[in-house]
């Protein structure tokens, strides 16, 4: 029988990270005046989440389609790795980076499941060692951002479902799994040894 490998998967937003970078991206990227027009016109359905009658990847979808409906992709690519290069480093929890570096110091592999665009977390988790990042990305037609996600937001038990699809299992690895808020909650309980708020 073949030796599980060891596998730490740590979700970005609050847990590596000080903020919600979705939000701190568009502020950055596009300015605040035109990021809380956006979030005054999905207001109503930022309430409906609140009160969990929807889920949470409708407003964060609906105000990126009002923000960035076919923008250049080469424009976006290029203020992603920006932001990336400029911007994460100040917000990332020095605690989560040490345990992010005794990860890979111990030769495992380190991924990231977040629900947040890839165009940005991955530049600074490539630059950090990260083996891979499951997460949301744009979709992208003609070299232009449709508004639209290419797939489902990595939230909730999605995380789990894109983590088998990657090949990471119970099967196969003994997993560590770090989070900070309900949408890690599946991923934590599927995880062997799990970590929330904490590292």
């Amino acid at each position: 029988m073949n030796e599980r490998s060891i596998v730490a998967v740590f979700d970005f937003d609050g847990t590596i990270t000080t903020i919600d970078t979705f939000r701190d991206f568009i502020v950055w990227h596009l300015g605040p005046f035109r990021f809380w027009i956006g979030m005054l016109a999905t207001s109503p359905l930022i309430i409906l989440y609140a009160m969990g009658f929807i889920s949470n990847d409708i407003p964060k979808h609906v105000l990126f389609k009002l923000l960035y409906r076919n923008y250049p992709e080469v424009a976006f690519r290029a203020a992603c790795e920006h932001y990336a290069r400029r911007r994460l480093p100040s917000l990332i929890r020095p605690k989560a980076l040490s345990k992010i570096c005794y990860h890979l110091g111990e030769k495992h592999r380190v991924l990231i499941a977040s629900a947040s665009l890839i165009d940005w977390i991955e530049p600074w988790a490539s630059s950090i060692g990260f083996e891979s990042v499951i997460a949301t990305r744009a979709l992208i037609r003609n070299d232009r951002l449709t508004g639209d996600f290419a797939d489902v937001c990595c939230y909730g038990h999605l995380k789990v479902v894109r983590l088998k699809e990657f090949g990471v299992s119970l099967d196969n690895s003994i997993i560590y799994a770090y989070g900070d808020s309900k949408g890690d909650s599946e991923l934590l309980a599927y995880a062997d040894y799990s970590f929330y708020r904490e590292f």
